[in-house]
This record gives C-alpha cells, sequence and structure tokens, in this order.
C-alpha cells in the first residue's frame, strides 16, 4: 500500500509541472497575441489623414474632416459631423 501512495504521488507532482508548464506557454502566447494586436491598431490610427474612409467599433462609417490629439471630426452623412475619440476606429480606408 506504501508504494500506491508513493507512486501516485510521484505522478501527481508530475502532471502538477505539466499543468503550470502548460500554463506558462499560453500566457506567454496570448500575452504577445495582444502585444501584437494592440500595436498594429497604434500603427492604423497613427496613419489616419484628413479624407481617408474610417470604420469605427460599433460599425459607422465616415469621412475623416479633421484630427486632433485623441479626437477625430467625420462626416457621416452629407454635413452630418461626429467627433468622436480616435480610440474607436477600427479600420481606415485610403482614398486614391
Amino acid at each position: 500500500m506504501e508504494n500506491f501512495f508513493d507512486y501516485f504521488l510521484n505522478v501527481s507532482v508530475v502532471l502538477l509541472i505539466y499543468v503550470v508548464l502548460i500554463l506558462l506557454v499560453n500566457g506567454w502566447k496570448s500575452r504577445k497575441a495582444y502585444k501584437d494586436g494592440k500595436t498594429q491598431l497604434e500603427k492604423l490610427r497613427n496613419s489616419i489623414k484628413v479624407d481617408d474612409v474610417v470604420i469605427f467599433s460599433g460599425g459607422i462609417k465616415g469621412k475623416v474632416i479633421s484630427i486632433n490629439d485623441i479626437w477625430v471630426t467625420v462626416e457621416v452623412a452629407n454635413g452630418a459631423q461626429l467627433e468622436v475619440l480616435i480610440n474607436s476606429i477600427m479600420n481606415v480606408f485610403q482614398e486614391k
């Protein structure tokens, strides 16, 4: 009976080490993916220019009229302008 408990303890320790390693690898991968996505969005937002067509996180599309530090004025319809945070922009279409 004592051999069974020693064996069970050894197997439990090995399984615990595997679980910890898996959690560490998954945490590292998710942190890297988050960081890559964040830098990609930052590059996208820094590339915004006047007359670009942008899409917001809510799905609204508009044309950039002016850009401040954190605010962007966008024309969404004929004469209808919105002032929104630059962080709400999810996609940019450059006019050609």
